[in-house]
């Protein structure tokens, strides 16, 4: 059986296994622990809800307290500086023009908030003005406001539009003229839009809402949720009724979640009504801060359901999983370290076992082609050349593999200077020059020159990047392909270069295998497979870390991340 579909069968066994067990525990811990916490949970939520409803309602009506005070407070202080002008001021004063304006604009002034004020004669004609508008002679006789003026002496009127269409209320004080044995009416107005920023200043949530209304159901300013001012609003919204103060009721809505509340005001015949859509549900949450029973009971119904599900089975079998990974790895890691050391011994031995011969086969090829360059009249003189030449290419070839097989298996001590990572890269590319013209490949180069020196082996640098950089032009094809080498700070104690070229790529099943001693995935007779089983082995070697990122098709990135300082194992730099 293939080896690669057996560990995916025991793979798959294993988890099938696991899962079982994480159900098993699960379900007896749930049974055992979870279903007594769960029915004591649902008898304190009821209760809990109670408490919140209760909550709701108190809150309520204590924001009623206070903003009805502050809208009966504004209205009074209005209506009481009307009284003040019609007792410190004569009819003749107010009905000149000119001290009209001058009390309007000093009134406003200090009070605030006032549109216009004007003198009404007692057949209900203005007979002076002083404001924006022309209401001067406008007849108010048959206002609703002008005959409850009449008869209590003063008067707040509901909101209305009148000449102007625009929404506002009117504030009306009586003036007898015992002189004349009759009366004026000194009348102000205001914009709704006074009352609209009391409301608004009491800082309500989106869920919630506050208006004034009037006993009649009308609205007297804009509701969130029940339409604009001067609108009938539908008063049957509740669903039980509690006082908590003589002119505060609170009552919870129809049909959805929430209360809503009322006061009148005793400055207007208006009522202040608040309301919150917010649920009893959400403050359970709020409540269960402040008791810490419940907290307790709570937290124990998590603990046991969750968390001890999470640690028992999760936790415990993530961990066994992951010792396993660990040492299947570290016995992987292993083999592939006696396969080093195995490979470098046999190397050593092979190479001066085949330098010798190599060494009699190039002189005798040598000689053969001097022989023919001084002989004249050779048969075939040109094929033998050509055959001459190809044996010395090959002895080459051996030679360079014997080197690099000398060069894996030697012990090379580590020769530590201070070096600019960027300038060894540049000295690597000196010697791949003129193959990069060759091959017309683009070569761009991203380099941090505020990069600090680091401590290293240079010539065994030089060797990393240089088969990294050969196996780069190898895997890209000619004319305006693209490779990029970037150095970089990887973090505070190293840094990183990075190489990328556009070639043919990786499968990834074979990323695990190409730092193994003669595995390339170079076509045939192209790679010795050698190249990147050394870089590894320096790379190690000098503290860092290689790793490489590919897709087939698109290219493959190479990264090497090399220390700042080659730190002994005692925890010091070793220069």
């Amino acid at each position: 059986m293939n080896p690669i579909r057996l560990n995916d069968l025991i793979e798959s066994f294993l988890n099938n296994r696991y899962r079982v067990l994480k159900l098993k525990l699960f379900f007896i811990i749930g049974i055992i622990a979870g279903a007594p916490l769960i029915l004591v949970s649902l008898i304190a939520y009821f209760w809990l809800y109670g408490i919140a409803r209760d909550d709701f309602a108190i809150k309520l009506s204590e924001k009623l307290e206070t903003a009805s005070l502050s809208i009966d407070f504004y209205i009074s202080e209005k209506l009481s500086g009307l009284k003040f002008l019609t007792y410190a001021y004569s009819y003749e004063s107010l009905t000149n023009k000119e001290t009209l304006n001058n009390i309007f604009n000093l009134f406003k002034r200090e009070f605030g908030e006032m549109v216009d004020i004007g003198i009404i004669e007692s057949n209900g004609i203005q007979r002076v003005y002083a404001g924006p508008f022309n209401l001067t002679g406008k007849d108010y006789s048959r206002h609703d406001w002008f005959l409850k003026a009449l008869s209590k002496g003063y008067y707040v009127s509901d909101v209305f539009s009148g000449y102007r269409n625009i929404p506002h209320f009117a504030i009306a004080v009586k003036k007898n003229i015992p002189s004349k044995g009759s009366f004026c009416i000194l009348r102000a107005t205001i914009d709704l839009d006074s009352l609209t920023n009391r409301i608004q200043a009491m800082g309500l949530k989106g869920s919630e809402d506050a208006f004034l209304i009037n006993n009649r159901g009308v609205l007297q300013t804009d509701s969130r949720f029940f339409g604009r001012a001067m609108e009938n609003m539908d008063v049957g919204l509740m669903d039980y009724r509690r006082a908590y103060s003589k002119n505060i009721t609170i009552s919870a809505l129809k049909d959805m979640e929430g209360f809503i509340g009322y006061k009148r005001l005793n400055s207007v015949d208006w009522y202040l009504v608040m309301l919150t859509k917010d649920s009893p549900h959400d403050k359970i949450i709020e409540l269960l801060r402040h008791n810490y029973t419940l907290v307790y009971l709570v937290f124990g119904v998590l603990f046991v359901c969750v968390v001890l599900n999470f640690i028992v089975s999760s936790r415990l079998i993530d961990w066994i999983r992951t010792s396993e990974k660990n040492r299947e790895e570290a016995i992987a890691r292993s083999e592939h370290a006696n396969r080093l050391a195995s490979i470098g011994r046999l190397a050593a031995g092979v190479a001066h076992e085949i330098n010798n011969p190599l060494a009699i086969i190039n002189e005798k090829a040598g000689l053969m082609k001097d022989i023919i360059d001084i002989t004249e009249n050779v048969p075939h003189r040109e094929k033998l050349l050509a055959l001459i030449a190809a044996i010395a290419q090959s002895v080459n070839r051996c030679r360079t593999i014997t080197h690099r097989l000398l060069g894996f298996a030697r012990q090379m001590d580590v020769n530590l200077e201070m070096i600019d990572i960027n300038t060894v890269i540049r000295e690597v590319l000196q010697f791949l020059e003129k193959e990069i013209l060759y091959r017309d490949i683009r070569l761009e180069l991203d380099m941090d020159n505020g990069l600090p020196s680091i401590e290293s082996d240079k010539g065994q640098l030089q060797q990393v990047f240089l088969n990294i950089i050969n196996n780069a032009i190898d895997a890209v094809q000619e004319e305006g392909f693209i490779k990029i080498i970037k150095t970089f700070r990887y973090n505070q104690d190293s840094v990183g270069v990075s190489i990328r070229d556009n070639g043919h790529g990786i499968p990834a099943d074979k990323l695990k295998q190409i730092f193994e001693p003669f595995y390339t995935t170079k076509e045939k007779g192209k790679g010795t497979g050698l190249g990147l089983a050394i870089t590894y082995g320096i790379v190690n070697k000098l503290g860092g870390e290689i790793k490489v990122d590919s897709e087939v098709g698109r290219g493959t990135v190479f990264t090497v991340i090399l220390p700042l300082r080659l730190v002994s194992k005692t925890g010091d730099s070793i220069l």
